[in-house]
């Protein structure tokens, strides 16, 4: 008797990230090629943790987990009676991709490893279609943008994270530009290339504008956006990095240092253009 492996791709979405700091001082330190130990991990201080739970069970929707479309084993999709379905939507039995001319199944090296790479490649398509945009990355990733305006486009990332206290962004401003990236958020998740958060399709740029601010406040241990006035400070420059970066593999951010656009049967993949397996 043959038995059958299911996989279910599934993203976990964070309005805010308990090691956002440790996280993206680990990342900008390999980057930059300077060698040190982060001694205090925030994500493992009780104390952290405590107000990280707090700040998140007092937020709409801090956290939303995703369920994707069942695969199999060989990463075609599965359909509610388990009948696996390849890019064109014809039924096919996965065990004839095992089956030699024989008409046995057995193990083959070079077979199976392209098998494991193509279901890894839908995984990873699947991360991209089912990662849920929240408030703090549309948010953080206008607030860089416009950190990155105020640089050059040519400007070094590193240079750009060194610009503390000195860039204001009016609210109105980052408002607008928050809803117009929410825009283009909408018509990528009518594609099936990202999915927004609960009410963020039809809030104005202003209210996720005041949730991100909401997350923020209270939690990180320094200030990630300040007010001043009608304006907003860029104080820390690291934390909106890594808040963007949650978006940049769908285009709508800057992409971090050393990140590429995959290409050639990635890329269709993670256009939902998977070619039938042989």
């Amino acid at each position: 008797m043959l038995f059958r492996s299911f996989f279910v791709p599934a993203t976990i979405n964070y309005l805010l990230t308990l090691e956002a700091e440790t996280l993206v001082d680990d990342f900008l330190s390999e980057e930059g090629k300077h060698r040190y130990i982060i001694e205090d991990d925030e994500s493992t201080r009780p104390g952290r943790i405590a107000a990280f739970m707090r700040k998140l069970l007092g937020l709409d929707a801090g956290c939303v987990i995703r369920f994707g479309r069942p695969l199999d084993c060989l990463g075609n999709r599965v359909d509610d009676e388990g009948t696996s379905h390849d890019a064109r939507g014809h039924a096919v039995d996965p065990v004839s991709y095992v089956t030699d001319a024989d008409g046995k199944v057995g193990p083959d090296a070079a077979r199976d490893a392209q098998y494991t790479r193509e279901l890894g490649e839908a995984i990873v398509a699947a991360y991209r279609r089912d990662t849920v945009a929240m408030a703090t990355h549309l948010v953080a990733s206008c607030a860089f943008d416009k950190l990155r305006e105020g640089m050059g486009r040519r400007a070094d990332i590193f240079s750009m994270l060194r610009q503390h206290d000195d860039v204001l962004v009016s609210r109105a401003e980052l408002a607008d530009r928050v809803e117009r990236l929410r825009d283009r958020a909408r018509d990528l998740e009518a594609a099936e290339g990202i999915v927004l958060g609960p009410r963020l399709a039809r809030a104005s740029g202003r209210d996720i504008l005041d949730e991100a601010l909401r997350a923020f406040s209270g939690y990180h241990t320094s200030a990630v956006l300040e007010p001043r006035g009608d304006s907003l400070l860029l104080v820390d420059t690291r934390l909106i990095f890594y808040y963007q970066n949650r978006l940049a593999a769908h285009g709508l951010a800057t992409e971090p240092p050393g990140w590429r656009e995959p290409t050639g049967k990635a890329a269709r993949i993670a256009l939902g253009s998977r070619a039938p397996a042989p």
